[in-house]
């Protein structure tokens, strides 16, 4: 009886998450939207970054990296309550909007001035400045806010949890894009930075 009855509920809760998201296609569009902004993140790191920041920081690349996080940190600390109140009080769109740019001015550094040292210090002082968003590789709080907007009151606890489901699942599939994308080009990481402006 228990056998059945596990297949039948996931079953069910599948048919409860497609339903939820074709009754409330902005639900959608929001997930989409903050699974492609995440996806700029973990695309990038492994692929394109972590090699640039080896041949340039050779041996200190942990300590300078550790320097840019807690740089980071910190700016989330000080100013990520203000831009958060910000995000409050104006246009969600606009503040997501905000939230993307900042997020992804990193990588349109490392295009417009090239994979080189230059690149990279402009790389991190981006990320610094992007701090402000508190963007981790799970989310940042506009995400989900965006989200929360457009969700059903009545069905909040489904839709937050299709809402982190759906973000992974976008994110797995953006970087195994990527990943194929840098293995078509190895050594050149362009065509991956390209693909993640066009995210």
């Amino acid at each position: 009886m228990a056998a059945t009855a596990a297949p039948e509920r996931t079953s069910s809760a599948c048919r409860s998450a497609v339903r939820l998201l074709w009754d409330y296609p902005d639900l959608a569009k929001a997930i989409l939207a903050a699974g492609m902004l995440v996806s700029a993140l973990t695309v990038g790191s492994p692929l394109v970054l972590s090699e640039l920041k080896s041949r340039v920081w050779k041996k200190d690349m942990s300590e300078y990296s550790s320097f840019v996080a807690m740089a980071t940190g910190v700016v989330s600390i000080l100013f990520g309550g203000l831009f958060g109140r910000l995000g409050d009080n104006i246009d969600r769109r606009v503040a997501m909007s905000l939230v993307g740019f900042l997020n992804f001015l990193p990588w349109y550094s490392l295009i417009a001035i090239g994979v080189n040292s230059t690149g990279l210090y402009a790389f991190n002082i981006a990320v610094v400045l992007g701090g402000v968003t508190c963007m981790t590789p799970t989310g940042c709080p506009m995400i989900f806010t965006f989200a929360y907007d457009v969700m059903p009151a009545d069905e909040r606890e489904l839709a937050f949890g299709i809402s982190y489901t759906g973000v992974f699942v976008c994110t797995l599939l953006c970087s195994l894009i990527g990943a194929v994308i840098a293995n078509f080009n190895p050594g050149v990481p362009e065509p991956v930075l390209w693909y993640i402006f066009g995210l």
